[in-house]
């Protein structure tokens, strides 16, 4: 029986909705979509179980099935093409509301990945130490239009200044600790001594220079737009090292957005505002909504460090009288 006849033969509906569709293997099986089971693009399988929480699914085919258009067009409506796979239309999760028109549509994922010492040093110039206890769950959420987006991932790249056991380094600790209780994944990186001269008098030393942090943050984006982990890129930096992950991103995968994102008082990069579709500044006023409140409980509390405290009289800003 010759390809086509078989994908005739399987013209037919299953528990979600999607037609038993064939995979190319030693055995030219047939998969079908209520088996929930996805496949990497060349047949192999990659994972079983109940697969993603959003409902969708991969059948992966082989590349030649693309080109039988008068035979897979009508099986393969709504289908989309993703490197030498398909990707089945998106299946709402159970409760799940859909946004706009149409039966099939669904919010726009949004993923944040942050740029933790540029960042760091933003809030730093800022002048408020207080707006260093950031909840940046809380500030992705204020940042993204909440009826058409929803936010699936924060990731935030640094690395912990040695010596390890300096008040510094515990703050530093101490609220990694609190962005992981709220689902934040943490990218850590290293530092690295290198030599520093004087041009005036000749002397040396050697500085702890942050190492990882840049090509933590780029392989992240990247990784997770190969696994369609998101629609909507929001970039944290205003360092143009990231010029080339945006670019990359934007020329692999060009219907995903980008949005560049810039603490108050930074000046966004040219270099990404060329490639990125949108643009945001973090004003003071979104900082101070988005902050960790004093006492995070949960299996280990987290207690604000003292040198994070808000000045005397500061009143939350939904507490202000308005």
């Amino acid at each position: 029986m010759s390809i086509g006849q078989r994908l005739r033969a399987s013209q037919r509906r299953d528990s979600l909705g999607g037609y038993f569709c064939i995979r190319q293997s030693a055995e030219d099986k047939f998969v079908s979509l209520s088996d929930r089971v996805r496949y990497h693009p060349l047949g192999e399988r990659a994972g079983g179980g109940r697969g993603w929480g959003d409902g969708r699914r991969d059948v992966a085919l082989g590349e030649h099935l693309f080109n039988l258009t008068s035979i897979g067009a009508p099986l393969l409506r709504g289908y989309q093409r993703v490197g030498h796979a398909l990707r089945p239309p998106r299946v709402p999760a159970r409760g799940f509301s859909f946004v706009g028109q149409g039966p099939d549509r669904m919010p726009i994922r949004a993923a944040f990945y942050v740029d933790g010492f540029n960042v760091y040093h933003a809030l730093d110039d800022l002048g408020q130490p207080h707006l260093k206890w950031l909840d940046w769950n809380a500030l992705a959420l204020r940042l993204i239009p909440s009826k058409t987006e929803e936010l699936v991932k924060v990731t935030i790249c640094t690395a912990i200044k040695p010596p390890h056991a300096s008040d510094k380094a515990q703050r530093h600790r101490k609220y990694l600790n609190a962005l992981k209780s709220t689902g934040v994944v943490c990218l850590q990186g290293d530092f690295a001594e290198e030599p520093r001269e004087c041009r005036d008098c000749g002397a040396t030393w050697k500085a702890p220079v942050e190492k990882q942090g840049d090509v933590n943050l780029a392989i992240s984006i990247i990784d997770d737009a190969h696994r369609d982990v998101f629609d909507h890129c929001y970039l944290v930096t205003a360092d143009s090292d990231q010029a080339a992950t945006a670019r990359l991103l934007k020329t692999a995968w060009p219907q995903k957005k980008l949005t560049t994102v810039v603490i108050t008082g930074r000046s966004h990069c040219k270099a990404l505002l060329a490639i990125a579709d949108h643009k945001i500044v973090v004003s003071e006023a979104s900082l101070e909504h988005s902050l960790f409140p004093s006492l995070i409980t949960g299996p280990s509390a987290i207690r604000r460090p003292v040198e994070y405290d808000p000045p005397a009289g500061w009143v939350h800003p939904a507490a202000r009288p308005k």
